[in-house]
């Protein structure tokens, strides 16, 4: 290679070095996107890995979110399922088992923390260590693969990876790993930003004879059989 190439080669190598975004400001542009949306929308799937291994349990449905602290997760396959999180309220709804349960849920929570992270409300670099994949770190223009380590111990994730794409700025993948090393992984398509959601996306209706139990906090439960159905409050 002759001089002239060598030193071309060089100030590409430098140029795209120079380029390359660190964890942190990775982690920003994260925020900033996410905490100037409304609404958020997509369709989901998620695999989850247990210990000791075994087969993982794939499942697949579509994610809604609003602002403000608003989600929904609607499961379509294999079987209906329903999660509703609001104002600190997590609502679980089994059709097949006609079954709903409510309970609070702290910020602690792996299903808190996810919602959290989506409506840009964590303070990623204040609240987590924060690493960025050796091999995503070389690209310029994305995506990304940041890792994360919550700096407080909780009952939350010990490990999250976001997979972050450099063009939307938004999350397509999530990995989220908890201390005994089971992991749910979420991956995201069809991102629909800022859409006008009906109201009643954050409504559960239950039949007349739904089993509902209220779950004030663990391990007791205390059972309500006397309500026709259940409204999430406004």
């Amino acid at each position: 290679m002759n001089q002239a190439v060598l030193g071309w080669t060089l100030l590409g190598f430098l140029a795209a070095q120079a380029s390359a975004p660190t964890a942190a400001e990775v982690a920003g542009r994260l925020e900033d996107r996410l905490r100037a949306l409304q609404s958020l929308e997509a369709r989901f799937s998620q695999v989850y890995y247990g210990q000791p291994p075994a087969a993982p349990l794939s499942e697949k449905g579509r994610v809604y979110f609003q602002k403000p602290a608003r989600m929904r997760w609607r499961y379509e396959d294999p079987e209906p399922k329903e999660y509703l999180y609001k104002e600190g309220t997590f609502t679980s709804y089994f059709p097949d088992d006609n079954q709903l349960i409510i309970q609070t849920l702290s910020a602690d929570d792996q299903g808190a923390e996810l919602l959290l992270i989506l409506a840009g409300e964590r303070r990623l670099r204040d609240d987590y260590d924060l690493e960025l994949d050796p091999a995503s770190a070389s690209r310029p223009a994305g995506p990304w693969t940041l890792k994360l380590r919550p700096k407080a111990e909780g009952e939350g994730a010990s490990e999250i990876l976001l997979e972050i794409d450099g063009k939307t700025r938004l999350v397509r993948r999530a990995v989220f790993k908890d201390w005994a090393g089971n992991a749910s992984e979420f991956a995201f398509e069809g991102w629909k930003i800022d859409r006008r959601l009906d109201p009643g996306l954050f409504e559960i209706k239950v039949p007349d004879d739904c089993e509902i139990i209220r779950q004030d906090g663990p391990p007791s439960l205390k059972k309500q059989t006397d309500s026709a159905a259940v409204r999430i409050p406004q």
